[in-house]
């Protein structure tokens, strides 16, 4: 055995030299030489080495696992080019295919990967992801799978980096050696580039190496089948618990092994409906765990029930499951859907009052007043009583946005109860797949405060004109001739109290956003709900104060 092991190591270091002569890069380089996982590679001097990461869990936790071998960047802090050899035993995708099919495969999974990635799970978002080339070549007389892309890396902080990556896979017996450079993009100069690429074609890897992971079992290790697979942890959640036929749900996990590190690994889900015989399964998933999360966005259910969602992890060396459950319910009956509805017959008995006045002025005030009020709280009941998302999909929603905080940047698992902050938006424009970045978003409390405002306001104006006019606290009849002008001024009374109710909350939205324009933050919620009130009790004087401005400008503009 000691004789084959050296012999092993004596044909490892004669092609590691005779590479080195023949291969040669232009610039001066040092040598990075792993025994362990049968391979080396030839990088800048002065650049940073950090192979203690070795120590750490297994990037891919397949069959036997795998690990990052080595980190190489031009800083140990603030890099701007960096070269990871990554090792993943037993990869999955390399066991089911190969030549084009295998880099299609990879591919798919870089892009999954930047649409799954969030503040919340991964630290940072990705966007703008594309593939610039993907090619089959040869390094040193072996297959390689090279991909370059781009893509833009965002932090909580506002802060981004355009980063172009080359990935560059080696597959022998199922597993796969990975070679991942990431570089800035403003500074990945021509040169830059040529010095990354020869340090790629300078891997070297030896034929038929199997690296052999019991060589870091301690002596006294007694070996165990069931050892060769992690014990595995799974939790799973989604954003809500309750949505509306169509909407997409989130399916959110982690998952870690028994020292709650992440673990990198597949996770099969099955979303099944819930009755009182049986569970009949309407969604099958597997996604792939990267640094230990995982995400899938392909759900969407029809038909209103209770779901349960099932995680599974096949890798596990215990029957390793987590489940949650959501509820899809119809939108047209639910608790926003009926105050709805109550406020559309609110208006409709306005109108008919408009054109059946009662003859009794005290009972006319006294409908038309409650029919306002109706109509001016159903908005704000509508928002109380919701918990389910209206118009996700479309250019103008109720719906939940991701709250960003600081604490989102971390990229450690914990194996906890972790619940995204979101917040309810009023959404123009934006999309859903774009995180509602595009677009207006305005905040719910905006117009919950702008029309409670304009609705006291109301309140205010009409004790006023029933303190005025004593007439309608008289009960006097009107005969014919009255009806017609008593029937024009109430519908000129009643579209005046409506227009300013629905002003206010517009005037309210305006103001937010020249708060903003002045510096003021989302986070600052007092001062915006107290300006949003504000602008609504006020609102007749703002119209007014307008009306005047505009009749000022038009004489000049006729002169002119």
């Amino acid at each position: 055995m000691i004789i084959l092991i050296l012999n092993k190591s004596i044909f490892f270091m004669l092609t590691i030299i005779i590479s080195a002569i023949i291969f040669s890069p232009t610039v001066n380089a040092e040598i990075f030489q792993s025994n362990e996982y049968g391979f080396s590679i030839e990088y800048p001097e002065n650049w940073y080495v950090d192979d203690t990461i070795l120590s750490m869990a297994p990037v891919s936790g397949f069959d036997d696992g795998g690990a990052s071998v080595v980190f190489l960047s031009d800083d140990s802090e603030n890099w701007n080019h960096s070269i990871e050899v990554v090792f993943i035993k037993n990869d999955v995708l390399a066991i089911n295919s190969e030549g084009v099919e295998y880099i299609e495969k990879v591919k798919n999974r870089l892009i999954e990967f930047c649409e799954s990635a969030t503040f919340q799970f991964d630290g940072f978002e990705c966007s703008n992801h594309s593939i610039i080339d993907s090619k089959i070549i040869e390094i040193n007389g072996r297959e390689a799978y090279q991909i370059k892309e781009f893509w833009t890396q965002t932090y909580s902080d506002g802060s981004e980096f355009n980063n172009i990556s080359i990935l560059t896979n080696f597959v022998m017996n199922n597993n796969v050696w990975t070679i991942d450079s990431i570089n800035t993009v403003e500074l990945f100069t021509k040169d830059i580039e040529n010095q990354i690429n020869e340090t790629i074609n300078s891997f070297i890897l030896i034929d038929n190496f199997e690296p052999d992971v019991s060589s870091k079992l301690p002596d006294n290790f007694e070996p165990d089948v069931s050892s060769k697979l992690p014990e595995l942890f799974i939790q799973i959640l989604t954003e809500r618990v309750r949505y509306v036929p169509g909407q997409i749900v989130n399916i959110n996990g982690v998952v870690a092994d028994s020292n709650t590190r992440p673990v990198d690994t597949v996770i099969s889900l099955t979303v099944s409906q819930k009755d009182q015989e049986t569970h009949n399964i309407v969604y099958k998933q597997s996604v792939f765990a990267i640094q230990g999360k995982f995400r899938d966005q392909g759900l969407n259910l029809d038909e209103p029930g209770t779901y349960i969602i099932n995680a599974t992890a096949p890798m596990s060396s215990v029957n390793t499951f987590s489940f949650t459950t959501f509820e899809v319910v119809n939108i047209f009956a639910t608790n926003a859907a009926f105050i709805s509805y109550l406020g559309l017959a609110a208006f409709a008995s306005l109108m008919i009052l408009l054109i059946k006045v009662p003859s009794n002025p005290s009972k006319r005030e006294i409908l038309r007043f409650t029919c306002v009020t109706i109509i001016a709280l159903t908005p704000i009941a509508v928002f109380v009583f919701t918990d389910v998302e209206i118009g996700q999909g479309a250019p103008i929603g109720l719906v939940v946005k991701p709250k960003v905080s600081e604490s989102e940047t971390s990229r450690s698992i914990e194996l906890t109860n972790n619940i995204i902050e979101n917040e309810w938006m009023i959404n123009l424009g934006g999309t859903y797949a774009g995180g509602y970045k595009g677009g207006l978003q305005i905040p719910v409390f905006v117009l919950i405060f702008g029309i409670a405002g304009g609705y006291i306001r109301y309140l205010n104006t009409t004790y006023k004109l029933i303190k005025k006019d004593t007439n309608l606290v008289k009960n006097l009849e009107i005969n014919n001739s009255e009806i017609y002008e008593t029937r024009i001024s109430l519908l000129r009374q009643s579209l005046k109290d409506l227009s300013l109710l629905f002003l206010a909350p517009l005037l309210a939205i305006a103001s937010f956003f020249l708060l903003q324009q002045g510096g003021v933050q989302m986070d600052d919620l007092p001062t915006l709900a107290a300006v949003s009130f504000a602008v609504g009790l006020v609102t007749d004087n703002i119209i007014s104060k307008l009306e005047d401005i505009l009749g000022k400008q038009k004489p000049q503009n006729n002169q002119d």
